[in-house]
């Protein structure tokens, strides 16, 4: 995330979501390619739903957190995408039945708290609108989760393969309709080669880990990695944050 914010400053972010998935397809192709044993899949039965997957996944959801970190600091945004993690528990818990205890509905409190003292507005740095429309990505990659579950166990290479190929199809389309300008040749480059390695690789492990131990489970491990991105954020010299930051950081570390 923090990466993101620095290679995406003064691009559109539709082209930016269409960039990053790319990548994603791009690395999940070459890893189809690459590997040594031929896997049998039928694009024709998982295709209505992989369509879907696109265009929720890996078409709605980047726009808003690139529009969302153009708002806010790179720390809070990251910290932000905790809220997936409670998002999918949710809509897991309505929409596939999986169980979620008294523990669990207490973990995803703590995170909206802490996700709610976050967006409060605070200063020059951060905006409710930035941290809404981070929100509402994790909202859509949660969504994106739950149809994704369907097909974690079929190849979940094949799987980002399709899904980034199509999603990068639709946010270019969009984006040619917005009138978004094309980036210079060194920034594409480097926001599709973060889109290889934060959506390509991690899309795969997530499906793989979704097939072991369900989209719930799957989410609540995911969770510590906002705090990863929110570290490398400071380190990259974001604006020091307050002492209600520190406060909703230990509310979602002990949601976590």
């Amino acid at each position: 995330t923090p990466f993101i914010k620095r290679a995406s400053g003064g691009l559109g972010p539709v082209v930016v979501g269409a960039l990053l998935y790319l990548g994603a397809s791009a690395e999940s192709w070459l890893a189809t390619a690459l590997r040594r044993r031929a896997v049998r899949w039928s694009l024709r039965r998982a295709g209505p739903r992989l369509a879907l997957i696109a265009l929720v996944g890996a078409a709605a959801a980047p726009a808003p957190l690139v529009a969302g970190l153009a708002r806010t600091d790179a720390a809070t945004a990251s910290l932000l995408l905790a809220l997936e993690a409670p998002f999918t528990l949710l809509l897991a818990r309505a929409f596939l039945g999986e169980h979620l205890g008294a523990r669990v509905l207490l973990a995803a409190t703590l995170i909206f708290g802490a996700a709610a003292l976050l967006a409060a507005p605070r200063g020059a740095h951060a905006s409710v609108l930035g941290s809404a429309l981070v929100a509402g990505s994790t909202l859509a990659w949660a969504t994106d989760n739950l149809l994704s579950r369907a097909l974690a166990d079929d190849d979940p290479v094949l799987v980002v393969a399709w899904k980034g190929l199509l999603g990068a199809a639709a946010s270019a389309a969009t984006a040619l309709a917005l009138a978004e300008r094309a980036p210079a040749l060194g920034p594409a480059l480097a926001i599709v080669a973060l889109g290889a390695v934060g959506y390509g690789v991690s899309l795969q492990l997530y499906l793989r880990a979704q097939s072991l131990m369900g989209a719930a489970r799957t989410a609540s491990v995911f969770a510590a990695g906002p705090f990863v991105g929110a570290a490398v954020a400071l380190l990259l010299g974001a604006p020091a944050p307050g002492a209600r930051f520190f406060a909703a950081s230990a509310l979602m570390l002990a949601g976590v």
